[in-house]
């Protein structure tokens, strides 16, 4: 009776993030952060009643570094020349990875993300501006 079975993270009963793979797997995503040591159990009985047990201690290694952004181009304090100006973000989160469409781009607080072209298509005044990106 698959309904018998038990997974247990710490002290909560965890088996309803689990689905079957199969007349002899099982796999679970456990949702939530768990901190420190932990225990990770698994319960199954067979037909006869018996119960076989699976105990692992673990440690979590959470991610908490957020993804790192630099500009190749333009640099700081760049003194730009012309009406196009490339702009070069380089990220990466060696970790958890990035997803390329949360990348924002603001020129002077406006977000140009996906419009950089028109938002650009007059020259700006010849004053100071800021550029920035931030992964969302």
């Amino acid at each position: 009776d698959r309904s018998r079975i038990g997974v247990i993270v710490g002290e909560e009963e965890m088996s309803r993030f689990c689905r079957f793979e199969g007349d002899d797997g099982m796999r679970c995503q456990i949702l939530g952060t768990f901190e420190g040591p932990q225990s990770l159990v698994v319960q199954v009985p067979d037909r006869a009643g018996n119960v076989g047990e699976a105990r692992l201690d673990f440690v979590p290694n959470l991610d908490r570094d957020g993804p790192e952004l630099v500009f190749a181009s333009p640099t700081e304090r760049a003194v730009l020349v012309g009406e196009d100006v490339l702009v070069d973000v380089r990220f990466s989160d060696p970790v958890a990875g990035i997803e390329p469409g949360s990348l924002r781009i603001r020129f002077d607080d406006e977000d140009i993300t996906t419009n950089a072209r028109k938002v650009m298509a007059s020259p700006p005044a010849p004053s100071p501006h800021s550029l920035s990106a931030h992964i969302v």
